[in-house]
């Protein structure tokens, strides 16, 4: 469906991070949406990378989702791990962090799915925003989210699109 790339770069011309987002209808044995992101940064001494997959409805409800964050700081990695599984109506999430292997918090939940609607996350999320810059709704789209805790929230998602006419 559509392959994001993006390249950042430091005053000095040196590449100090990327994006890349993903996303295919295609995948064999798949009803639904791919999604695969990777976000990589550095910033001195600090080095992170961030990396998700997740597999989505056609209407962007979230059927699996991980995401790995690492983080790699004074020789020490740090890693943050976020699944999220939609097993007949219950949303399976786990999360977790740790330094150097050691888990440091770790967090078990099992959420409901609400009514006929899904759990829109980070990978939804994502689609949401490109559709909205290129079809901006009438109105604001209310959505049943993640908060960072992995507690549910209502996300609310509106355009301010104003039209630009390239010349």
């Amino acid at each position: 469906m559509f392959d994001d790339v993006l390249i950042c770069y430091s005053n000095n011309n040196k590449p100090v991070g990327s994006y890349e987002c993903r996303v295919r209808d295609d995948e064999p044995d798949v009803q639904g949406l791919f999604v695969r992101t990777s976000i990589r940064s550095l910033l001195g001494e600090i080095h992170n990378t961030t990396k998700l997959e997740a597999y989505l409805t056609l209407s962007l409800e979230t059927i699996s989702q991980i995401k790995v964050e690492t983080i790699l700081m004074n020789g020490d990695v740090m890693e943050k791990k976020c699944s999220i599984h939609l097993i007949e109506n219950m949303y399976e999430i786990n999360s977790s962090e740790s330094v150097n292997g050691i888990i440091k918090s770790s967090v078990k939940k099992q959420l409901p799915k609400l009514g006929s609607f899904g759990l829109i996350t980070e990978s939804s999320d994502l689609i949401f925003q490109r559709l909205l810059a290129k079809f901006p709704p009438m109105a604001p789209i209310e959505v049943i989210g993640l908060d960072l805790d992995c507690n549910l929230t209502t996300v609310f998602y509106v355009s301010f699109w104003v039209p630009f006419n390239y010349q």
